[in-house]
């Protein structure tokens, strides 16, 4: 299938011309992400992150609220780069990053490149505020350079990608996608950019869709900043038409006039939700779904947040359709038993774990939330059976499960046989 871009060649040059991203913050470049220009903006727990089209199983009782989205990076040759004069080029860089000024940025990072032009750390921050200012024919070099260092490095790919797009060199541009997605498929930026080769393509927009059900709600916040920050510019390669069905595939339908509540949006409702305000996060992501996202998971933090702020049937009511769209999907199931549970429904709630437990037989959070449903139902047996199991492969988590007043905890230690399954705990 062929690309069909939108030819307005000279819209790319003006902005390149004009210092593309000079007015928009580093949040809203695909550019910034992971670190490719700036460290850490957020200390996080190590190793790199990205997830995408995955559900986690919340343990029960709910206690998990989201993380903030940080960009959690490892920062290849830094230690080397910040040494001796160099140091000073990334304190001036780093200045001027936070001004917006991105070709100073650069030029900082060019001349610290002259002291070591090999260090990737630097090469791949060269590359990103290279692009980040419009100047794709540097940027183009630079992730050229860094790639050689680092053959394997997803971001580098991706980012790359990015500027080729914008190159309207999108032949080469796929390809270097579709191997950053090999090395780590689960990459958002990454499907970002394919998703965006894809519409450039015209391929079915339903399909498409179908790939971002289940991108998480952080996700979501990042990419409605993606949109309104190079809106311009991949409005310049797309079209206005091309632009509006790309934002329709990634965001939902007429979300494009709506960017900025959305973000503001997200960002409130992640606020209430790590902060336990379980109602006001309700409110706030049915106001989301009123802009026009409707994922997946939107749905079930609403579920669950509606659940904790004491609105059962409401949560009901929305986990009903999740399960008729996703039948296979554990995590609604589970979610499902979770309320029946808290409504002492214990018997419907073990069918619903029981579901669940099919689609994921290994999952210990199912597991042991069936033990307590069958609790509930007074089934010891059939709960001893999954406990007795569970010590011997997660003894430690064994504590943690058994917090709570929960009337079907209460029947769990009231067990004869409760006091040895302890100690097996302890044990271990």
């Amino acid at each position: 299938m062929q690309f069909h871009p939108h030819r307005s060649y000279k819209a790319v040059v003006i902005f390149a011309l004009l210092g593309g991203l000079a007015g928009v913050c580093a949040g809203d470049s695909i550019f910034f992400v992971d670190g490719l220009a700036v460290d850490n903006l957020e200390e996080g727990p190590g190793g790199e992150t990205g997830t995408v089209f995955h559900a986690e199983l919340p343990g029960l009782p709910l206690k998990r609220p989201p993380r903030r989205p940080g960009l959690y990076i490892h920062n290849t040759d830094r230690k080397r780069a910040v040494r001796g004069r160099n140091a000073d080029h990334l304190k001036k860089a780093d200045q001027h990053i936070r001004k917006g000024e991105w070709n100073k940025a650069r030029l900082e990072i060019e001349a610290a490149l002259n002291v070591d032009p090999d260090n990737v750390y630097l090469l791949r921050r060269a590359a990103a505020l290279s692009a980040a200012a419009g100047k794709y024919a540097a940027a183009d070099e630079y992730f050229r350079r860094g790639l050689e260092k680092d053959s394997k490095n997803a971001r580098f790919r991706v980012g790359w990608a990015a500027v080729l797009i914008r190159m309207f060199r999108f032949d080469e541009a796929e390809k270097l996608v579709e191997r950053a997605l090999e090395i780590d498929p689960e990459y958002l930026p990454g499907h970002f950019n394919q998703t965006c080769l894809r519409v450039l393509k015209g391929e079915d927009l339903s399909q498409l869709r179908k790939s971002w059900e289940k991108t998480r709600l952080e996700e979501l916040q990042m990419v409605a900043g993606w949109l309104g920050g190079e809106g311009p510019e991949l409005r310049a390669v797309m079209g206005d038409d091309g632009f509006h069905s790309f934002c329709g595939v990634v965001l939902g339908e007429g979300t494009l006039a709506h960017l900025d509540a959305i973000r503001k949006g997200i960002a409130e409702v992640l606020d209430d939700l790590r902060q336990e305000n379980w109602l006001a996060a309700a409110g706030g992501l049915k106001r989301l779904r009123a802009l026009g996202i409707h994922h997946y998971d939107l749905e079930l933090k609403r579920a669950i947040s509606l659940q904790e702020a004491g609105e059962s049937i409401g949560a009901l009511k929305v986990l009903a359709p999740l399960r008729r769209e996703y039948p296979d999907d554990p995590a609604v199931w589970y979610d499902t038993g979770y309320v029946l549970t808290k409504m002492g429904k214990y018997h419907y709630a073990s069918l619903a774990f029981e579901r669940a437990l099919k689609i994921a037989p290994e999952n210990p959070n199912i597991r042991f939330a069936l033990a307590c449903a069958y609790a509930g139902e007074e089934r010891m047996d059939d709960a001893w059976k999954i406990l007795a199991s569970l010590v011997e492969h997660y003894p430690k988590r064994m504590t943690a499960w058994m917090k709570g007043e929960e009337p079907y905890l209460q029947r769990i230690r009231e067990d004869s046989r409760y006091p040895e399954l302890m100690a097996k705990a302890a044990a271990r």
